[in-house]
């Protein structure tokens, strides 16, 4: 296993960078950018700016009933859930394999993640894959129901970690921002949960 590259990303850290989060949700409304990451399941709408350093990710995981790939991050990161629930599982590979491949892997841990919850991946190895709670409804819910499905979520991340090279799925497949109306309710929507 190659060492974890040397980071100072931790749970104690976005604890403090949080209210600066909510500050720049609120104030900094024409320098935040998206991504609609649909290449695969869960399908992401992400908001995100780089600030003194980092860059802060806000991401909406939208309920999928499909089945959630593994795949790797390539960089060290800090998570902490806003909003809804979901379940993650980890995996381990020294090599660059697609998610269709690590789909192979075995299951090493799976754990809940709630509203409230904080985690680290600082290990550039480790593959994982979030799947979205599944309803408990009976046939399909309405629309305030699956809303109340979706998850909210913050990443931090370094900005001299981010890696150039993009996971194989990712090269098919050319990802399109959100719309401005879109970037705008959710800064709201993430300032509200923060």
């Amino acid at each position: 296993m190659k060492p974890n590259i040397n980071t100072k990303l931790s749970i104690h850290l976005l604890k403090s960078f949080e209210w600066t989060i909510k500050l720049l949700l609120e104030r900094q409304q024409h320098t935040w950018k998206s991504l609609n990451i649909n290449y695969d399941y869960p399908n992401i709408e992400r908001i995100y700016i780089d600030y003194n350093g980092f860059r802060i990710s806000c991401h909406k995981i939208l309920q999928s009933f499909k089945q959630p790939l593994y795949h790797k991050h390539r960089w060290p990161a800090v998570f902490k859930q806003l909003k809804g629930s979901y379940t993650m599982g980890i995996t381990h590979s020294p090599h660059e394999i697609s998610s269709i491949e690590a789909q192979y892997l075995p299951t090493l841990a799976k754990f809940e993640i709630n509203e409230g919850s904080y985690y680290e991946m600082t290990q550039t190895d480790t593959l994982h894959y979030i799947e979205t709670n599944q309803s408990a409804f009976l046939g399909y819910p309405n629309e305030e129901q699956l809303d109340s499905l979706h998850s909210y979520s913050i990443m931090l991340t370094e900005l001299n970690c981010l890696y150039k090279e993009d996971r194989k799925e990712s090269l098919t497949t050319k990802l399109e921002p959100l719309s401005n109306k879109r970037i705008q309710e959710l800064r709201q929507i993430f300032a509200d949960l923060l």
